[in-house]
């Protein structure tokens, strides 16, 4: 691109015609298979794989509903924004067209919504008007963090801000011990009134008792004991009781108020991404007060859920069953260390290829692969071993409800059959992923914890929100 002129790539999409500066576009292509993101606007439709390439797919007919009438995606141009590439879905790649840079009549900078932002001018070509989309703040669109400095082009340094999702937080807003709190709607099974409430001699402050519903046992909990505050002995028990889920056990969570349904922006939501931590993210109330947003299916870590077996085994037992005479396994192997994966959460094993970078500041993730069109994250399962490792060989694909992830293995050996007297649950410092250490002959196996691990690989696109 010379001193006085532009190359353009032309877009359509719905009735207008857009641009983008030719030395940020890398090929086109067709729609193909997404892999969709969680906590993401709707405009940003997922991970895609485009001849090995893994880019943030985003829909600009949604993106720019406001400016034109959007018509179905035909075709994706694969652009590189600065510090991501993105794939954007549009109706039409139009013509590659050179331009006068003093032809653009540059938009002002705004705080906006989401498409102002990304339009960076507006020239007439043909007769037609065009607007131009800055690639720069698209790739903000998908990634929080500011680009670097000095950008060079026709649209220059992108502001440093953080472009803010469209859709609201709904939230149960609770009070416990004179805090407030919040659960995502979708995480509560029901809220229901605390009926009497057997205690359980020598159980831990947090274990308030078993209480009946529907004429069935369950653990009640104290919220504000779960998240390490002092409750005082003799205290009345809460009211409410939310029964949550986690791994497979139903409880429910004591709180003193249920204050309603609340709406939270984006802008007043401040995650807080750490693994062990059942507080996902500070809620800024409308009325200036901070609030903390709790992830029931983080609230037992296997330390309490040890407690569980320990004071309450007869009301384990009754919510998560019988247990199992022998658990099925495969055992792999990491940098000489033997790990146990549960069966019944392996997809599939595929063989070994480096992993593609993906733009997120979630370290304990690698990157991702590709699985038949897939986009996978690879997650790194044992932090120990060092980065100048080159001993792997393969990929266990895992699915779970919260995330698909793969973990990168030295080998994979044969299926086990793990007596369950065998399987002695561990809380193992530094290595929150393993659940359980199983003796198998003479041989100790890590168990891995799908859990903990499914939410690394969910926490690596969280940042995309």
């Amino acid at each position: 691109m010379s001193s006085a002129t532009a190359e353009l790539l032309t877009l359509l999409i719905g009735n207008r015609r857009y641009a983008v500066e030719a030395r940020c576009c890398h090929e086109a292509a067709r729609p193909g298979p997404v892999t969709p993101l969680p906590f993401v606007p709707g405009y940003i439709e997922g991970l895609v794989n485009i001849d090995g390439r893994i880019a943030t797919q985003l829909d600009l007919g949604r993106l720019f509903a406001g400016t034109g009438v959007p018509a179905p995606g035909e075709a994706l141009l694969l652009l590189d924004t600065g510090r991501t590439p993105c794939a954007l879905r549009v109706q039409q790649v139009g013509d590659r067209i050179s331009i006068d840079v003093a032809q653009v009549q540059r938009l002002p900078a705004t705080a906006g919504d989401a498409a102002d932002r990304c339009l960076a001018g507006r020239f007439s070509h043909a007769g037609e008007d065009v607007l131009l989309v800055d690639p720069a703040q698209v790739g903000l669109l998908v990634r929080a963090n500011p680009l670097p400095s000095g950008q060079p082009g026709l649209v220059g340094k992108a502001p440093q801000r953080q472009a803010a999702a469209e859709e609201n937080v709904q939230v149960l807003a609770v009070m416990a011990a004179g805090a407030r709190y919040g659960f995502v709607l979708g995480s509560i099974i029901e809220l229901v009134e605390r009926q009497a409430c057997t205690p359980l001699a020598g159980a831990p402050a947090w274990l308030a008792g078993v209480s009946p519903l529907r004429g069935e046992p369950f653990v009640m909990a104290s919220l504000p004991a779960l998240l390490g505050q002092v409750v005082p002995d003799g205290a009345d028990l809460p009211p409410w009781a939310l029964m949550v889920n986690q791994d497979g056990i139903t409880y429910g969570v004591l709180v003193d108020e249920v204050s309603g349904i609340e709406d939270y922006a984006p802008s007043a939501v401040t995650p807080i991404h750490h693994p062990d931590s059942a507080i996902a993210a500070v809620l800024e109330t409308r009325d200036g007060e901070l609030a903390m947003l709790v992830e029931p299916q983080r609230l037992l870590n296997m330390q309490k859920l040890d407690e569980l077996r320990q004071f309450a085994p007869d009301v384990l037992d009754t919510m998560v069953g019988a247990e199992q005479a022998a658990v099925e396994c495969l055992a792999v192997s990491i940098a000489g260390e033997r790990f146990a994966i549960p069966l019944d959460c392996i997809n599939r094993i595929v063989a070994y290829r480096p992993c593609e970078p993906l733009d997120t500041e979630a370290g304990h993730v690698l990157g991702a692969i590709d699985v038949d069109g897939r986009v996978v994250p690879v997650v790194n399962a044992n932090p120990d071993v060092p980065a100048s490792f080159d001993g792997w060989s393969e990929y266990v694909v895992i699915e779970h409800a919260q995330a698909s992830y793969a973990v990168r293995v030295s080998h994979t050996h044969e299926v086990l059959q793990l007596p369950a007297k065998d399987i002695t649950q561990s809380v193992h410092a530094g290595k929150a992923y393993v659940a359980a250490v199983a003796r198998y002959g003479d041989e100790l196996y890590s168990m891995f914890n799908p859990e903990k691990l499914a939410w690394s690989a969910a926490a690596a696109v969280r940042p995309l929100a």
